[in-house]
């Protein structure tokens, strides 16, 4: 639901997820999507390719809350100038 509302306000949606079960319903929700294991390697790959202004980890719940935590620990946010919201 957060994607939805994001995506109507304009903003691009660039989602990160693990579960193939859930592509149909991510790629109406979302305008990119990431079909990697989510760990730090491959979400910093990610980040650094898409440079996003800002990320919301709490969409993805405490897996979500753990990498952004591992990516601020790590530079990476800083690296690229993400924000961190949420």
């Amino acid at each position: 639901q957060a994607c939805l509302a994001l995506k109507e306000e304009g903003y691009e949606v660039v989602l990160c997820n693990s579960n193939p079960a859930t592509i149909m319903t991510d790629t109406i929700i979302a305008d990119k999507v990431y079909m990697e294991p989510l760990t730090l390697e491959y979400v910093a790959k990610i980040i650094r390719y898409e440079r996003p202004d800002a990320i919301i980890p709490g969409i993805g719940g405490q897996t979500g809350l753990n990498l952004a935590m591992q990516l601020e620990k790590k530079g990476i946010l800083k690296e690229c100038r993400v924000k961190l919201l949420g």
